[in-house]
């Protein structure tokens, strides 16, 4: 069953949001959950790793990736939830470089590691199914808002570009508008990973507008600082992928460039600098409204 269904026309957007000609969304732990699909793929990497005697010991293996599989479900700070594969496979090289214990460089470790467990990787298709992808809420709902408030929407990820393409499918995203153009992924040539703002800019170039003109919704501390480079001047935080507005606020706190404004329980209202690397036009100090909210339900005024 798909999840995607566009008559929703009755769905608004909160009045705080309104206005924008471009929302991007982040995948994991923003539309959807990533337990039931990538706690199963864990296991086959697992099991694929130790075939090839990379992996002695399983429970040590998945506290490095952030998984429980006595609960089925993953730390807010698992590479899997918030890296790119790339994420995965070092952290997965560094305990494997532990398990081994051989002395050695673990430069020379991690080259033939990675050239050992190539076809180790890739996620089966069985694991992405309506099924196992669990959304972080009304997405159908939440999309077809932003197409009745005149704004186009995306996806930027730090996910591979197989795996999202594929998760798009299962949500029916292209009834949305969201084909190949709109989605921003971590391996795509030439474009650098978030925090960096290149993927949000990419897809507001593709789309035809400017930063100022869209919102980033992300579950993460790099989706929000990826979209304030940008210079996105609102952005949504939301706390399904596991971290709170509390634990967000205090990130921010340590960000020498940004200084919070209103920090009363949530971070709603932060001020940029103009010392701060971004792609918008260099000038006086800006304000950057965040909403936080649970889930992108949050962003559907009832």
């Amino acid at each position: 069953m798909q999840v995607a269904k566009r008559a929703r026309a009755s769905a608004r957007l909160i009045p705080e949001l309104s206005g924008a000609k471009l929302v991007i969304f982040d995948k994991d732990g923003t539309l959807t959950h990533c337990d039931k699909c990538f706690g199963p793929w864990v296991g086959r990497v697992a099991s694929a790793l130790a075939e090839r005697g990379f992996v002695r010991e399983q429970h040590a293996f998945f506290t490095a990736l952030g998984y429980d599989p006595k609960l089925g479900t993953f730390t807010k700070d698992s590479p899997v939830v918030h890296g790119s594969n790339d994420d995965v496979r070092e952290s997965a090289a560094r305990e494997a470089f532990r398990q081994a214990d051989t002395g050695g460089a673990y430069d020379d470790f991690r080259a033939g590691f990675l050239r050992d467990t190539a076809g180790a990787w890739a996620v089966a298709p069985d694991l992405l199914t309506s099924d196992t992808l669990e959304p972080c809420g009304d997405v159908a709902g939440v999309l077809g808002a932003c197409l009745a408030e005149g704004a186009r929407v995306a996806v930027c990820t730090s996910d591979d570009r197989v795996v999202t393409e594929r998760v798009a499918e299962v949500l029916g995203l292209a009834e949305f508008g969201i084909g190949a153009a709109e989605i921003a992924c971590g391996d795509d040539e030439a474009i650098a990973r978030k925090p960096q703002p290149d993927g949000i800019c990419r897809l507001c170039l593709s789309a035809g507008v400017e930063p100022a003109e869209a919102i980033m919704v992300g579950d993460s501390f790099t989706d929000m600082l990826a979209g304030i480079r940008a210079g996105c001047p609102r952005l949504v935080f939301v706390e399904s992928g596991g971290h709170t507005a509390a634990e967000l606020l205090q990130h921010f706190c340590g960000v020498d460039y940004i200084e919070v404004a209103k920090a009363e329980g949530l971070p709603d209202v932060i001020v940029r600098s103009a010392s701060l690397p971004t792609e918008a036009p260099a000038g006086e100090t800006d304000r950057v409204v965040m909403n936080a909210m649970p889930s992108i339900d949050g962003m559907l005024d009832r």
